[in-house]
């Protein structure tokens, strides 16, 4: 059997771009060990990202919302690719799904909720403030998966390994990043409240807005207003961008571990229910929390002005703050779930 690996995942207007973004860098690793990905998609939308960097994808032609109506189609995607390995990278598997597959393939769940158990080889859940415990007690009297867990399992893009951020005295620039799709509008309305601050003038703001942005053109047509503000579309050197960025203002998700690689000093907020938890970066003393826009738009907003100016007056704020994001994530963990995906293979 070839060293190959199906990876099923999904990305559009709803799911957004990170889903997509964070098995390419776990496909990456894959090629870079000597493997092969090939993804598999519901529909076309993340077909373009998909080829862009470099993999095949297989479009099923099915609806992501209801993956029990893909299996048989799965099934013949594995014997025909002669794959042994499907990673699997969405909210809407069932123990059913897996359970139609699970004798064909080591199955690996990427699962950023916890809270359903599966019948799967392994778990892939980077979060760094939970994880072991809340599995075993799911997986009470079942067969307890493989944990890829913490940290360390963040799958980032191989430049997130090196080179972190100096912290400079002054807020010169600031990355703000609210999601691919941005259903909520967060990167203008946040804009649309900076731009009445007396700070506003003296730093650059850079957007990065994602290819399903439906605000985009709007976002566009703000910055043709003020130079200070750049737009940045589907950018390819995030890392980069984050070393050049004095503080970021992010939604939740793997972002926050990208600019904990980093080191940026982070404003972090909640955009949807499958975020809930990213308090926690502000608990463990890591990043500030500006609360979940979904539930009170108004009091996240507020809260963002707020964690700004501390960072924009607080140097000492700032450096401790990178200090003590550079220890829980390394970077590296596309790489070591990569290497468990290929391991049997020999």
């Amino acid at each position: 059997m070839k060293n190959k690996v199906l990876i099923r995942v999904d990305g559009n207007e709803v799911i957004a771009s990170g889903h997509v973004m964070r098995c390419l860098s776990i496909a990456r690793q894959i090629k870079k060990q000597n493997g092969e990905a090939v993804f598999v998609t519901a529909d076309e939308k993340p077909r373009q990202m998909i080829e862009e960097a470099g993999f095949e994808c297989r479009v099923l032609g099915t609806d992501y919302r209801t993956p029990g109506t893909e299996v048989e189609i799965i099934r013949n995607v594995l014997k025909s690719e002669n794959a042994g390995v499907l990673l699997v990278d969405s909210y809407f598997v069932t123990e059913e799904y897996f359970s139609g597959l699970k004798d064909l393939a080591k199955l690996v769940y990427i699962d950023d909720y916890l809270n359903k158990s599966f019948p799967v080889s392994s778990l892939v859940h980077y979060s760094v403030f939970e994880g072991t415990e809340r599995a075993e007690e799911l997986y009470t009297g079942k067969k307890l998966p493989d944990l890829l867990f913490g940290g360390k399992y963040a799958p980032l893009r191989e430049e997130f390994s090196t080179n972190r951020i100096t912290i400079r005295k002054d807020v010169k620039k600031v990355l703000i990043t609210t999601g691919g799709a941005d259903h909520l509008g967060m990167s203008l309305r946040l804009l649309d409240k900076i731009k009445s601050q007396p700070y506003f003038d003296m730093i650059t703001w850079q957007v990065i807005s994602g290819r399903f942005n439906t605000h985009l053109a709007q976002l566009r047509e703000f910055a043709k207003e003020y130079d200070q503000v750049e737009i940045l579309v589907n950018v390819q050197n995030m890392a980069e961008r984050m070393r050049e960025c004095d503080v970021a203002i992010s939604a939740s998700g793997t972002t926050l571990y990208e600019l904990a690689a980093v080191g940026v000093p982070t404003i972090c907020f909640e955009v949807a229910d499958n975020q809930k938890g990213a308090e926690n970066w502000e608990t463990q003393g890591y990043m500030m929390y500006a609360g979940n826009a979904e539930e009170d738009m108004e009091a996240c907003l507020n809260r963002c002005l707020g964690c700004l100016e501390t960072y924009i007056h607080g140097y000492e704020e700032r450096r401790i703050r990178s200090e003590r994001l550079n220890t829980v994530v390394d970077g590296k963990g596309a790489e070591r779930i990569a290497e468990y995906l290929l391991k049997d293979f020999g």
